[in-house]
């Protein structure tokens, strides 16, 4: 495997391009995800498909953000807030350098 560095603002659009993968996935080609033949079987229009990207894109952006900043140490990332050490490829550390990335990115 190769090793790459990454700065915070990097990972955090690995992140993002995460987010709107799924969200194009479910809507595009739901039988790829687990919960995808549910969805496909609710028949839904092309207005209410819109909505409900708009829904999947918003429940994804608060998960996501959350477990960015629980792996910066800025929020629990379920009932505990435990600081963590994340490293890129390199060795270098991202662990308390992604908040401000991450919520430019999900909540700008």
């Amino acid at each position: 495997m190769t090793k790459a560095s990454l700065t915070p603002e990097e990972f955090v659009a690995e992140f993002v391009q995460l987010k709107d993968g799924l969200v194009r996935g479910y809507l595009n080609d739901p039988e790829q995800y687990a919960g995808g033949a549910a969805l496909a079987s609710l028949g839904l229009s092309s207005e209410q498909r819109s909505a409900l990207g708009v829904v999947l894109d918003a429940i994804l952006k608060d998960a996501l953000y959350t477990v960015l900043l629980a792996l910066d140490g800025e929020a629990s990332l379920a009932t505990r807030q435990i600081p963590y050490t994340l490293l890129d490829g390199d060795g270098q550390p991202l662990s308390g350098l992604l908040e401000g990335p991450a919520y430019e990115a999900f909540q700008e």
